[in-house]
């Protein structure tokens, strides 16, 4: 097997080891030790043996740099969602719907200037959900 030859799991599994700091290791789910014995196979992780909480593994240099090789050229199979498959005309003629949406006569502070100042003043005197009450 080459790294070329790696499935989706392996990738995540040399992404996970590559994170870990020098001098320590990582200990997976048992169901995920398989994808790392694979990677220290190539050469891409080692590991440490059986200690507290399992076998540990540590990713190697050529790991590290496979690891940052595959994620500065991002996934293989990334492809455009949402909006990003728009054309760029199609996603500005959305937006200036924003503007739009409700009629001129209708929006109350584009007519007053003081009630808008003083909804803004009202926000920001709110505080979130989660501060009120010593939360």
């Amino acid at each position: 097997m080459t790294v070329d030859e790696l499935t989706t799991s392996q990738w995540a599994a040399l992404a996970d080891v590559a994170q870990i700091e020098r001098g320590c290791a990582l200990v997976p789910r048992p169901e995920r030790r398989g994808d790392f014995h694979v990677l220290v196979a190539l050469g891409l992780a080692r590991s440490y043996g059986e200690g507290l909480g399992g076998e540990g593994f540590a990713p190697t240099a050529a790991g590290r740099k496979e690891a940052n090789r595959r994620s500065a050229s991002g996934p293989s199979s990334s492809k455009p969602r949402g909006f990003a498959l728009l054309s760029a005309e199609r996603r500005r003629e959305i937006a200036s719907m924003g503007g739009k949406s409700v009629a001129p006569e209708d929006r109350a502070f584009s007519k007053d200037r003081n009630l808008a100042a003083a909804a803004g003043r009202v926000g920001g005197e709110k505080k979130p959900a989660h501060l009120v009450d010593g939360k």
